[in-house]
């Protein structure tokens, strides 16, 4: 009987858990899919062929790396697979101290992953690789460097957790005094706003005439690269993609046709690449009013929108499997 290739993949039960259990739906036969993860009753835990509890990285990480050793090894998977930023940067220090050489992992290196993770080192990581990234600071900044930052930027103001994902505890700052309420926070970072001015201004506007809506976004379209890379550095695959996103989630998918996009998300990938990541590989972007194009976050992991780019052709994971 031929053996089946195990893949174990953490914090499966998660979105991006469930995006990579569709793309598999229907040629699994030759596969063992495994997964951790630290909430036992998520929906799509009854679909993996073994699921193992185990404690959360976030809030016990010295519990989940001793589970985590004890059970790779008893489990003995072909490869490894992260489903969240925290899973990426976890995996990509157990890589880096050659830990479990003999079962594959799917992360480049651990400075570029801690890069991914917390959207201040992005900024970091972009200036040093000559990467249009938003214009950044941490919230804590001294006074000089806040002066620099709102003399070159306008209200409103994004600002954003250091770390986080799907525009949770993410705000719009409209003005100085919204600002300079979380001056200090060294959980936060301020970042120049990529979109309409002009929608924000109406919508103020309008509450003043007619209230608040129960529910409502600013999330505009915006320009998505995922990017499949080996473990020699090789480029499997690149799809550019246009979202129209609802509360920090894709709700529209289409392949992006701007050349000029395109062009520049390669790119940025290739510049990427050379620095070390290996893995997939996302990257974040927005077109201004000045037709000029910033990236405003990564991810080193597949994402939310998998399942939507396998139906547009792009099999990302297949891509990834093959290299």
């Amino acid at each position: 009987m031929k053996n089946k290739i195990k893949l174990l993949f953490l914090s499966g039960g998660s979105l991006v858990g469930r995006n990579l259990l569709d793309v598999l739906s229907g040629r699994r036969d030759d596969l063992e899919l495994i997964t951790f993860n630290s909430i036992p009753n998520a929906p799509s835990l009854f679909e993996y062929d073994k699921v193992l509890i185990s404690p959360s990285l976030v809030e016990d990480g010295d519990g989940f790396r001793k589970f985590f050793l004890e059970k790779i090894r008893a489990e003995k998977p072909n490869l490894i697979i992260p489903c969240r930023d925290e899973d990426v940067e976890f995996l990509s220090k157990i890589k880096s101290e050659n830990l479990l050489i003999e079962y594959p992992i799917l992360t480049g290196s651990f400075e570029i992953a801690s890069s991914f993770l917390d959207k201040w080192k992005s900024f970091e990581f972009s200036i040093k690789h000559d990467l249009p990234f938003a214009k950044t600071i941490p919230a804590d900044s001294s006074e000089e460097i806040l002066n620099q930052f709102l003399s070159g930027v306008a209200f409103p103001i994004i600002a954003k957790p250091k770390k986080g994902f799907a525009s949770k505890g993410v705000i719009l700052l409209c003005n100085k005094k919204q600002l300079e309420a979380l001056i200090g926070n060294k959980d936060y970072i301020f970042q120049e706003y990529l979109g309409d001015f002009k929608k924000i201004e109406e919508y103020l506007n309008q509450i003043e005439i007619s209230g608040i809506p129960l529910f409502h976004s600013f999330e505009e379209l915006k320009i998505s690269c995922q990017a499949m890379v080996g473990p020699k550095g090789e480029l499997g695959g690149l799809l550019v993609t246009e979202h129209l996103m609802k509360q920090g989630v894709s709700v529209s998918v289409s392949i992006c046709k701007d050349e000029k996009a395109n062009w520049l998300a390669r790119g940025w990938i290739e510049k990427i690449i050379l620095a070390g990541w290996v893995g997939p590989i996302n990257i974040q972007f927005q077109k201004t009013l000045a037709r000029e194009y910033f990236i405003y976050e990564y991810n080193g992991r597949f994402t939310g929108a998998t399942s939507a780019r396998y139906h547009l052709g792009f099999d990302g994971l297949g891509i990834q499997l093959k290299l």
